[in-house]
């Protein structure tokens, strides 16, 4: 969408009418609409996506972004664990939805980033996602650090940094317009 958002609907409205049942158009559909902040109609692609194939890799991935932006922290908190068990075994991960709801959830997303910087001690992990988590933890300098590394690195996704609400609180960041700035990208549009 690159700040185009008004266009990057039609044309993802218009891919809907060709392929409704097609659930990669459904899923990518629903990231534009997280762009527009759209958040139960995210989710609801993603579900309707997930409903025709529920192994559908894509979609699983936009689950718990959506359940997030949603406001359903404990659905979203239950894919992370799923996730962090299959890393890191049962043993080391705590149930996140009690740990949420004795701690609140900036508490819990700290916790789930030090599960997460464990599970990748000793391999590569993807930098938007690992910076998505310091985010949410409030770790904003460090999300900051990793987002650079994924500069570096010429990740794919680096141009869809500064759209929509995603890294909000570092729109006005130095270091983070720095970042667009060496991508040739616009900077995000004030609310």
């Amino acid at each position: 969408s690159l700040q185009r958002m008004d266009e990057a609907l039609e044309q993802g409205s218009l891919a809907l009418e060709l392929d409704p049942k097609n659930p990669l158009v459904l899923s990518l559909y629903s990231t534009l609409l997280k762009g527009a902040k759209q958040h139960e109609a995210t989710l609801d692609y993603v579900e309707q996506a997930l409903a025709i194939d529920p192994d559908h890799s894509f979609s699983q991935g936009q689950l718990e972004r959506a359940l997030y932006n949603a406001g359903e922290y404990e659905k979203a908190l239950k894919i992370q664990e799923a996730s962090l068990v299959s890393m890191l075994g049962r043993e080391k991960v705590p149930d996140l939805v009690s740990v949420f709801r004795e701690n609140g959830k900036l508490d819990t997303y700290r916790d789930v980033v030090g599960l997460y910087e464990e599970s990748f001690k000793d391999r590569e992990y993807y930098p938007l996602s690992m910076s998505r988590h310091y985010y949410r933890a409030g770790a904003y300098t460090k999300a900051l650090d990793v987002l650079e590394i994924g500069y570096q690195q010429r990740n794919p996704n680096m141009p869809y940094i500064g759209t929509g609400s995603r890294y909000e609180v570092l729109h006005d960041s130095a270091r983070f317009l720095a970042i667009l700035d060496n991508m040739n990208l616009p900077h995000p549009k004030s609310p």
